[in-house]
């Protein structure tokens, strides 16, 4: 007698619909082609990612012998070696947002405002609010061109050179600059994506310090009154998603000669 166990599976196995196809494509992504005979001209195929999120639709538009040329009729992102196709009925691939989560593209165009927490690395407990915000050009692939304004202000007790006679000091410290760089996402069309900042840019500093200190002394010459280096390295963990995406990060800053690191939250979405 057959076990109920292995009829059950059995039929699991034949009934399932859809089956997934390895494929690869032409330079452009415009035509892709498949190995198999399950498809005639005119059936429809999406493209998936490994999470089930679709990323192109496509038509059979010719058969050799056990090949099968798929038209790529929409596409939301690149199409890599790991997704895979699979038969998708004819009202799905009409109205595919409506049948499936479809995958976020990259814009061509962005903004982003961070607001975060920096210790200022001039004093004892010194820490900073700092305020950014910019735009991302998508250069090539997941390099993305940046262009940042920024603004910081903090106070705190400055006591660097206590060891050299100098009296812990309440301080106060304003910056505010631009910096140019470059950012590479990680996975970029999963749904939590990293990305890495590099930024470089100068930022114009004002010390208030109580009457009669060296600022240089205090602040053991490592933010000065005036023109300075702004060097600005981060990476952050985005929400992809349509409209706007949180995103939460780490940041270190080298401002002047003083080295700062802190954390940021923010939002970035896209320009239309």
């Amino acid at each position: 007698m057959r076990m109920p166990w292995i009829s059950s599976l059995l039929g699991l196995l034949l009934a399932a619909p859809a089956f997934a196809m390895p494929f690869k494509c032409d330079k452009q992504q415009t035509i892709c082609e498949v190995q198999t005979k399950r498809l005639t001209i005119g059936d429809k195929v999406g493209v998936f990612s490994g999470e089930g999120q679709l990323a192109a639709i496509g038509e059979v538009v010719e058969i050799r012998n056990r090949s099968r040329m798929i038209k790529i009729t929409q596409r939301w992102a690149p199409l890599y070696r790991s997704y895979e196709m699979e038969v998708i009925e004819d009202e799905k691939a009409r109205n595919p947002q409506k049948y499936f989560r479809l995958i976020t593209p990259l814009p061509e165009l962005s903004w982003g405002v961070g607001l975060g927490a920096v210790n200022l690395g001039v004093g004892d407990s010194f820490v900073g609010t700092s305020l950014e915000g910019g735009v991302y050009y998508l250069l090539w692939r997941d390099f993305l061109l940046t262009g940042r304004l920024h603004y910081l202000s903090g106070s705190g007790k400055a006591s660097d050179n206590l060891g050299a006679g100098v009296a812990a000091a309440n301080v106060s410290v304003t910056t505010a600059g631009m910096s140019v760089g470059i950012s590479e996402l990680l996975a970029p069309y999963q749904m939590i994506a990293l990305r890495l900042d590099g930024d470089l840019g100068l930022s114009n500093a004002t010390v208030t310090l109580p009457a009669g200190l060296d600022e240089g002394k205090v602040l053991n010459n490592r933010i000065d009154d005036g023109v300075g280096l702004y060097l600005r390295l981060g990476v952050a963990a985005i929400w992809r998603r349509d409209g706007l995406q949180p995103e939460l990060g780490f940041t270190f800053l080298r401002l002047h000669s003083a080295n700062s690191p802190g954390l940021f939250v923010g939002v970035s979405a896209p320009i239309d």
